[in-house]
Protein backbone atom coordinates (compact mmCIF):
# COMPACT_ATOMS: atom_id res chain seq x y z
CA UNK A 1 0.00 0.00 0.00
CA UNK A 2 1.33 3.14 -1.01
CA UNK A 3 0.95 5.62 1.40
CA UNK A 4 -0.75 8.50 -0.33
CA UNK A 5 -2.42 6.11 -2.93
CA UNK A 6 -6.49 7.57 -3.30
CA UNK A 7 -9.17 6.05 -5.27
CA UNK A 8 -12.13 8.44 -5.87
CA UNK A 9 -15.79 6.97 -6.51
CA UNK A 10 -18.36 9.29 -7.75
CA UNK A 11 -20.61 9.11 -10.87
CA UNK A 12 -20.24 12.97 -11.39
CA UNK A 13 -16.79 13.52 -13.91
CA UNK A 14 -16.62 17.21 -12.95
CA UNK A 15 -16.14 15.76 -9.03
CA UNK A 16 -13.40 13.49 -10.53
CA UNK A 17 -11.97 15.82 -13.08
CA UNK A 18 -11.87 18.80 -10.41
CA UNK A 19 -10.72 17.24 -7.12
CA UNK A 20 -8.41 14.32 -8.65
CA UNK A 21 -6.43 17.27 -10.02
CA UNK A 22 -6.52 19.02 -6.66
CA UNK A 23 -5.22 15.97 -4.89
CA UNK A 24 -3.00 14.58 -7.49
CA UNK A 25 -1.07 18.47 -6.87
CA UNK A 26 -0.65 17.74 -3.50
CA UNK A 27 1.69 14.88 -4.31
CA UNK A 28 -1.20 11.70 -3.99
CA UNK A 29 -1.71 9.19 -6.09
CA UNK A 30 -5.15 9.37 -7.21
CA UNK A 31 -7.28 6.67 -9.30
CA UNK A 32 -11.12 7.24 -10.27
CA UNK A 33 -13.44 5.25 -10.47
CA UNK A 34 -17.54 6.18 -11.68
CA UNK A 35 -19.01 3.36 -10.93
CA UNK A 36 -19.02 0.22 -8.31
CA UNK A 37 -18.17 -2.36 -10.91
CA UNK A 38 -14.63 -0.40 -11.91
CA UNK A 39 -14.52 0.62 -8.04
CA UNK A 40 -14.27 -2.84 -7.07
CA UNK A 41 -11.72 -3.85 -10.04
CA UNK A 42 -9.64 -0.82 -8.72
CA UNK A 43 -9.80 -2.15 -5.06
CA UNK A 44 -9.01 -5.50 -6.11
CA UNK A 45 -5.89 -4.79 -7.43
CA UNK A 46 -4.55 -2.50 -5.34
CA UNK A 47 -4.69 -1.26 -1.91
CA UNK A 48 -5.52 2.30 -1.18
CA UNK A 49 -4.54 4.30 1.64
CA UNK A 50 -7.97 6.18 1.31
CA UNK A 51 -10.92 5.95 -0.87
CA UNK A 52 -13.46 8.96 -1.13
CA UNK A 53 -16.91 8.25 -2.57
CA UNK A 54 -20.61 9.46 -2.65
CA UNK A 55 -23.52 7.41 -1.72
CA UNK A 56 -25.50 7.52 -4.99
CA UNK A 57 -23.31 5.30 -6.97
CA UNK A 58 -24.68 3.71 -10.18
CA UNK A 59 -25.50 0.20 -9.54
CA UNK A 60 -25.15 0.23 -5.85
CA UNK A 61 -25.63 1.89 -2.59
CA UNK A 62 -22.83 3.59 -1.70
CA UNK A 63 -22.78 2.48 2.25
CA UNK A 64 -23.37 -1.21 1.24
CA UNK A 65 -20.56 -0.56 -1.23
CA UNK A 66 -18.34 0.81 1.87
CA UNK A 67 -18.82 -1.73 4.34
CA UNK A 68 -17.91 -4.74 1.76
CA UNK A 69 -14.78 -3.14 0.73
CA UNK A 70 -13.96 -2.21 4.18
CA UNK A 71 -14.19 -5.95 4.93
CA UNK A 72 -11.76 -6.27 1.98
CA UNK A 73 -9.29 -3.46 3.11
CA UNK A 74 -9.64 -3.50 6.85
CA UNK A 75 -6.88 -0.88 7.20
CA UNK A 76 -7.69 1.67 4.69
CA UNK A 77 -9.79 4.83 5.89
CA UNK A 78 -12.82 5.92 3.97
CA UNK A 79 -14.69 9.09 3.57
CA UNK A 80 -18.02 10.28 2.12
CA UNK A 81 -18.74 12.63 0.27
CA UNK A 82 -21.97 13.55 -0.85
CA UNK A 83 -25.19 15.99 -1.80
CA UNK A 84 -27.78 13.29 -0.53
CA UNK A 85 -27.13 12.93 2.81
CA UNK A 86 -29.63 12.45 5.59
CA UNK A 87 -29.32 11.80 9.15
CA UNK A 88 -29.94 8.29 9.25
CA UNK A 89 -27.28 7.68 6.18
CA UNK A 90 -24.57 10.29 8.56
CA UNK A 91 -25.71 7.48 11.08
CA UNK A 92 -25.23 4.50 9.16
CA UNK A 93 -21.96 5.60 7.82
CA UNK A 94 -20.03 6.05 11.50
CA UNK A 95 -21.83 2.51 12.44
CA UNK A 96 -19.84 1.20 9.62
CA UNK A 97 -16.74 2.81 10.44
CA UNK A 98 -16.52 5.84 8.07
CA UNK A 99 -13.89 8.42 9.21
CA UNK A 100 -15.26 11.18 7.96
CA UNK A 101 -18.70 12.32 6.63
CA UNK A 102 -18.97 15.80 4.11
CA UNK A 103 -21.43 16.99 2.37
CA UNK A 104 -21.27 18.29 -1.68
CA UNK A 105 -20.57 21.79 -2.45
CA UNK A 106 -17.62 21.07 -0.73
CA UNK A 107 -14.13 23.09 -1.06
CA UNK A 108 -11.09 21.20 -2.36
CA UNK A 109 -9.06 22.36 0.46
CA UNK A 110 -11.33 21.12 3.20
CA UNK A 111 -11.17 17.70 1.53
CA UNK A 112 -7.60 17.43 0.86
CA UNK A 113 -7.42 18.46 4.92
CA UNK A 114 -9.80 15.14 5.67
CA UNK A 115 -7.68 13.27 3.63
CA UNK A 116 -4.04 14.72 5.05
CA UNK A 117 -5.80 13.89 8.79
CA UNK A 118 -6.48 10.14 7.98
CA UNK A 119 -2.60 9.81 6.09
CA UNK A 120 -1.62 11.27 9.68
CA UNK A 121 -3.03 8.71 11.40
CA UNK A 122 -2.47 5.58 8.88
CA UNK A 123 1.22 7.13 9.15
CA UNK A 124 1.00 7.30 12.85
CA UNK A 125 -0.89 3.68 12.87
CA UNK A 126 2.12 2.13 11.16
CA UNK A 127 4.35 3.59 12.57
CA UNK A 128 3.14 1.87 15.90
CA UNK A 129 2.74 -1.51 14.07
CA UNK A 130 6.62 -1.53 12.85
CA UNK A 131 7.77 -0.13 16.51
CA UNK A 132 5.61 -2.98 18.02
CA UNK A 133 6.81 -5.05 15.23
CA UNK A 134 10.37 -4.07 15.99
CA UNK A 135 9.95 -4.50 19.71
CA UNK A 136 8.55 -8.04 18.91
CA UNK A 137 11.77 -9.05 17.06
CA UNK A 138 14.06 -7.38 19.76
CA UNK A 139 11.62 -9.30 22.63
CA UNK A 140 12.18 -12.65 20.57
CA UNK A 141 15.87 -11.89 19.87
CA UNK A 142 16.04 -11.01 23.76
CA UNK A 143 14.59 -14.66 24.42
CA UNK A 144 16.80 -16.67 22.18
CA UNK A 145 20.13 -14.69 23.77
CA UNK A 146 18.43 -15.72 27.11
CA UNK A 147 17.88 -18.99 26.10
CA UNK A 148 21.53 -19.12 24.51
CA UNK A 149 23.39 -17.44 27.89
CA UNK A 150 21.50 -20.28 29.93
CA UNK A 151 22.85 -22.71 27.72
CA UNK A 152 26.09 -21.25 27.79
CA UNK A 153 26.07 -20.96 31.50
CA UNK A 154 24.21 -24.41 31.64
CA UNK A 155 27.02 -25.79 29.55
CA UNK A 156 30.03 -24.12 31.58
CA UNK A 157 28.87 -25.35 34.91
CA UNK A 158 29.10 -28.76 33.37
CA UNK A 159 32.13 -28.09 32.14
CA UNK A 160 33.58 -26.84 35.43
CA UNK A 161 31.87 -29.42 37.31
CA UNK A 162 33.40 -32.42 34.74
CA UNK A 163 37.25 -30.27 34.64
CA UNK A 164 36.73 -30.29 38.74
CA UNK A 165 35.82 -34.25 38.93
CA UNK A 166 39.05 -34.72 36.43
CA UNK A 167 41.15 -32.60 38.40
CA UNK A 168 40.37 -34.30 41.42
CA UNK A 169 41.15 -37.81 39.36
CA UNK A 170 44.32 -36.41 37.99
CA UNK A 171 45.02 -35.13 41.50
CA UNK A 172 44.50 -38.43 43.20
CA UNK A 173 46.39 -40.72 40.34
CA UNK A 174 49.62 -37.83 40.75
CA UNK A 175 49.63 -38.91 44.55
CA UNK A 176 48.19 -42.56 44.24
CA UNK A 177 50.82 -45.66 44.00
CA UNK A 178 48.92 -47.18 40.99
CA UNK A 179 50.02 -51.02 42.17
CA UNK A 180 49.06 -50.62 45.17
CA UNK A 181 46.35 -47.78 45.97
CA UNK A 182 48.02 -46.33 48.66
CA UNK A 183 50.05 -43.10 48.50
CA UNK A 184 53.03 -42.64 46.43
CA UNK A 185 56.54 -41.20 46.78
CA UNK A 186 55.72 -38.03 45.84
CA UNK A 187 52.77 -37.46 48.75
CA UNK A 188 54.77 -39.21 51.38
CA UNK A 189 57.44 -36.59 50.89
CA UNK A 190 55.09 -33.53 50.50
CA UNK A 191 52.81 -34.01 53.12
CA UNK A 192 55.54 -36.19 56.03
CA UNK A 193 57.89 -32.47 55.32
CA UNK A 194 54.62 -30.52 56.68
CA UNK A 195 53.54 -32.86 59.38
CA UNK A 196 56.82 -32.54 60.62
CA UNK A 197 56.91 -28.92 60.41
CA UNK A 198 54.00 -28.61 62.43
CA UNK A 199 54.75 -30.84 64.99
CA UNK A 200 58.09 -28.95 65.03
CA UNK A 201 56.21 -25.70 65.99
CA UNK A 202 53.18 -27.30 68.26
CA UNK A 203 55.96 -29.23 69.65
CA UNK A 204 54.03 -32.22 69.64
CA UNK A 205 55.75 -35.86 69.13
CA UNK A 206 55.83 -37.28 65.64
CA UNK A 207 56.05 -41.32 65.05
CA UNK A 208 57.43 -42.36 61.44
CA UNK A 209 58.11 -46.45 60.26
CA UNK A 210 59.89 -48.06 57.46
CA UNK A 211 58.58 -51.29 56.40
CA UNK A 212 60.44 -54.10 54.29
CA UNK A 213 59.18 -57.28 53.34
CA UNK A 214 61.68 -59.77 54.35
CA UNK A 215 63.57 -61.64 51.23
CA UNK A 216 61.56 -60.23 48.79
CA UNK A 217 63.41 -60.58 45.87
CA UNK A 218 63.75 -64.22 46.80
CA UNK A 219 59.59 -64.45 46.54
CA UNK A 220 59.98 -63.03 42.95
CA UNK A 221 62.57 -65.00 42.00
CA UNK A 222 60.34 -68.32 43.53
CA UNK A 223 56.88 -67.12 42.62
CA UNK A 224 57.10 -64.95 39.77
CA UNK A 225 56.47 -61.11 39.79
CA UNK A 226 53.15 -61.11 39.00
CA UNK A 227 52.76 -62.74 42.18
CA UNK A 228 54.76 -60.12 43.53
CA UNK A 229 52.98 -57.33 42.18
CA UNK A 230 49.79 -59.69 43.80
CA UNK A 231 52.07 -59.95 47.21
CA UNK A 232 52.19 -56.35 46.88
CA UNK A 233 49.04 -55.20 46.89
CA UNK A 234 47.58 -57.34 49.71
CA UNK A 235 50.14 -56.09 52.17
CA UNK A 236 49.17 -52.86 51.52
CA UNK A 237 45.77 -53.29 51.88
CA UNK A 238 46.65 -55.13 55.30
CA UNK A 239 48.93 -52.18 56.53
CA UNK A 240 45.87 -49.44 54.96
CA UNK A 241 43.14 -51.52 56.82
CA UNK A 242 44.97 -50.84 60.32
CA UNK A 243 46.18 -47.33 59.74
CA UNK A 244 42.38 -45.52 61.18
CA UNK A 245 42.76 -42.25 61.88
CA UNK A 246 42.15 -39.22 59.47
CA UNK A 247 45.51 -37.84 60.42
CA UNK A 248 47.63 -41.27 59.61
CA UNK A 249 48.55 -42.24 56.13
CA UNK A 250 50.57 -45.36 54.65
CA UNK A 251 53.00 -44.91 51.91
CA UNK A 252 54.79 -46.69 49.57
CA UNK A 253 58.20 -46.07 49.84
CA UNK A 254 59.74 -48.00 46.48
CA UNK A 255 59.88 -51.33 45.55
CA UNK A 256 59.13 -53.73 48.66
CA UNK A 257 59.42 -50.92 50.98
CA UNK A 258 56.27 -48.97 52.61
CA UNK A 259 55.81 -46.55 55.19
CA UNK A 260 53.62 -44.91 58.01
CA UNK A 261 53.45 -41.57 59.24
CA UNK A 262 51.48 -41.20 62.72
CA UNK A 263 51.17 -37.16 63.88
CA UNK A 264 50.68 -36.97 67.61
CA UNK A 265 51.66 -40.20 68.41
CA UNK A 266 54.36 -41.26 71.22
CA UNK A 267 57.07 -43.74 70.76
CA UNK A 268 54.76 -45.87 72.55
CA UNK A 269 51.84 -45.47 70.69
CA UNK A 270 54.24 -46.04 67.37
CA UNK A 271 55.79 -49.21 68.48
CA UNK A 272 52.19 -50.64 69.49
CA UNK A 273 51.09 -49.63 65.77
CA UNK A 274 54.03 -51.06 64.26
CA UNK A 275 53.53 -54.31 66.17
CA UNK A 276 50.09 -54.48 65.17
CA UNK A 277 51.40 -53.78 61.19
CA UNK A 278 53.57 -57.00 62.05
CA UNK A 279 51.37 -59.26 63.23
CA UNK A 280 48.67 -58.14 60.39
CA UNK A 281 51.20 -59.29 57.86
CA UNK A 282 52.01 -62.80 59.73
CA UNK A 283 48.63 -63.25 59.73
CA UNK A 284 47.77 -62.96 55.86
CA UNK A 285 50.05 -66.45 55.89
CA UNK A 286 51.40 -65.70 52.64
CA UNK A 287 53.84 -68.35 51.38
CA UNK A 288 56.83 -67.64 51.12
CA UNK A 289 59.04 -71.14 50.94
CA UNK A 290 61.91 -68.90 50.07
CA UNK A 291 62.14 -66.73 53.04
CA UNK A 292 64.79 -67.53 55.86
CA UNK A 293 62.54 -66.43 58.71
CA UNK A 294 59.30 -68.77 58.06
CA UNK A 295 57.87 -69.95 55.36
CA UNK A 296 55.20 -67.78 55.62
CA UNK A 297 55.40 -63.75 54.81
CA UNK A 298 56.97 -61.29 57.09
CA UNK A 299 57.56 -57.81 57.54
CA UNK A 300 60.91 -56.28 59.34
CA UNK A 301 59.93 -52.14 60.69
CA UNK A 302 61.93 -49.50 61.65
CA UNK A 303 60.56 -47.02 64.42
CA UNK A 304 61.14 -43.02 65.08
CA UNK A 305 59.38 -40.98 67.12
CA UNK A 306 60.28 -37.81 68.91
CA UNK A 307 59.84 -33.69 68.42
CA UNK A 308 61.07 -32.48 65.36
CA UNK A 309 63.89 -29.68 66.22
CA UNK A 310 64.53 -26.79 63.99
CA UNK A 311 65.14 -26.84 61.00
CA UNK A 312 62.70 -29.20 60.83
CA UNK A 313 64.31 -31.37 58.01
CA UNK A 314 61.76 -34.71 57.52
CA UNK A 315 64.54 -36.58 56.46
CA UNK A 316 66.33 -36.86 59.70
CA UNK A 317 63.57 -38.94 60.87
CA UNK A 318 63.53 -41.19 57.97
CA UNK A 319 67.07 -41.77 58.42
CA UNK A 320 66.57 -42.71 62.00
CA UNK A 321 63.88 -44.52 60.74
CA UNK A 322 65.85 -47.08 58.45
CA UNK A 323 68.75 -47.10 60.81
CA UNK A 324 66.15 -49.09 63.36
CA UNK A 325 64.91 -50.97 59.52
CA UNK A 326 68.96 -52.26 59.11
CA UNK A 327 68.50 -53.24 62.61
CA UNK A 328 65.82 -55.10 62.46
CA UNK A 329 67.17 -57.07 59.44
CA UNK A 330 70.28 -57.80 61.49
CA UNK A 331 68.61 -58.90 64.56
CA UNK A 332 66.75 -61.98 62.92
CA UNK A 333 63.86 -60.01 60.79
CA UNK A 334 60.31 -60.40 61.42
CA UNK A 335 60.15 -57.54 64.19
CA UNK A 336 60.28 -54.02 65.18
CA UNK A 337 63.46 -52.14 65.95
CA UNK A 338 63.80 -48.48 67.70
CA UNK A 339 65.33 -45.26 65.75
CA UNK A 340 67.78 -42.96 67.27
CA UNK A 341 65.69 -39.38 67.02
CA UNK A 342 66.32 -36.64 67.29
Amino acid sequence: MKPNSILLIDDEQVILASLGHSLKEKGYHVDTAENSRVAFEKISQKNYSVVITDLRIPERDGLEMVNEMKAKCPETYFLVLTGHATLDSAIKAIRIGVADFMLKPCDDSQVINRVGLCLEQLERKWTVEKQTKDLEDINEKLKKEILLKNEIENQLRISRQELLVHNEALQKLSIIDPLTGVFNRRYLNETFAKEIKRAGREKSEIGFLIIDIDYFKLYNDTNGHQAGDECLKQVANALDVHINRPTDFVARYGGEEFCVVLPGTSLQGSLQVAEALRKSIEDLKLEHTSSKVKNTLTISIGVSCGIPQFPFVYKDMIASADKALYLAKENGRNRVEIGVYP
